[in-house]
């Protein structure tokens, strides 16, 4: 141990901390509140220098720093308010103040990603809900058609799920009309024929005329009327076929009633009864419909050839 050693170190800090409180007041003194803005600007850099070169420390770097973090923190409104904000703390007007704010907050960024989907040509309100055991598509009277023609679009659609019952109806029909005894013809052809409508037609009316009715009434468009009358008669005209139920055919009509009335197979005879009132029914929808839209489409006829007109005008 060295006791003069000692010494030297204790006055190396002493002369140390002399200098860098000298310069402190050096630039404090330079400070002339009279002087001019650039002498005074002069000064003050003259005394960050000296900051920096004795103890590393730069004044403009850590504020800097402090308005990075700053923006850091500002640039997540939901992150900083969570984690700055103490609901437990606040008062019942401040918490309603809080609330309707993020709620504020929420429906504006609902909004933005509104105009992302249309930007994106998605429609948020247009979601796959038909059928509802495993939504394909989107089917909604209500929102997509005019007030002016729901009502027969309504009475397509019940109309097709009648029909749909009404095939099932005629294929119990038909394996009442197997079992009713050696003397009934075309049984078997009745029951496969009878199986294939249940499988095919109901899956196939809902393209070729209800949805052409649906899609025609949305958008107004008179040559998806037009392929909409075509289906339609054809459908009508099956729907006859079946109320008229020759033997061989599969359709428990008035033939076939007649039929099993004539072998003794009055079980098959007495279920054909009501499936022919069923079609029937069908047969009178089916015509209140095609009026209905014949209505609309010779509305809509003319307001086409002048916007056709105009545009050829234009062109």
């Amino acid at each position: 141990m060295n006791p003069f050693q000692q010494n030297s170190d204790s006055e190396d800090t002493s002369s140390h901390k002399k200098t860098s409180s000298e310069k402190e007041e050096n630039g404090l003194a330079n400070y002339n509140p009279f002087a001019n803005d650039q002498q005074n600007h002069q000064d003050s850099n003259q005394y960050k220098d000296n900051q920096r070169d004795n103890d590393g420390f730069d004044p403009d770097m850590d504020f800097n720093q402090d308005v990075e973090n700053n923006q850091n923190t500002s640039a997540n409104p939901f992150k900083s308010q969570a984690a700055m904000t103490n609901t437990s703390n606040m008062t019942l007007e401040e918490l309603e103040y809080y609330t309707q704010k993020r709620e504020t907050e929420l429906d504006a960024r609902e909004k933005k990603l509104g105009k992302i989907e249309q930007n994106l040509g998605v429609d948020p309100q247009r979601y796959k809900n038909w059928p509802v055991c495993r939504p394909i598509l989107f089917h909604s009277i209500k929102k997509d058609i005019p007030s002016g023609s729901q009502g027969y679009v309504r009475l397509a659609y019940l109309t097709w799920i009648i029909t749909y019952c009404a095939f099932g109806w005629n294929m119990i029909c038909m394996f009442a009309k197997l079992s009713g005894g050696e003397e009934v013809t075309n049984k078997g052809a009745d029951v496969g024929l009878s199986i294939l409508y249940v499988i095919v037609v109901p899956v196939l009316c809902w393209p070729l005329w209800y949805r052409l009715l649906y899609n025609a009434a949305r958008k107004s468009k008179t040559r998806k009327f037009s392929i909409f009358f075509c289906t339609f008669i054809l459908f009508l005209m099956f729907v006859v076929v079946i109320m008229i139920g020759v033997s061989g055919t599969g359709c428990a009509g008035v033939l076939n009633l007649l039929a099993c009335l004539d072998k003794n197979a009055k079980t098959a005879a007495y279920l054909m009864i009501p499936n022919i009132v069923v079609w029937f029914l069908i047969l009178i929808f089916g015509v209140i419909i095609l009026k209905q839209a014949i209505t609309k489409y010779r509305e809509l006829k003319p307001k086409k050839e002048e916007e056709n007109q105009e545009k050829t005008k234009n062109n």
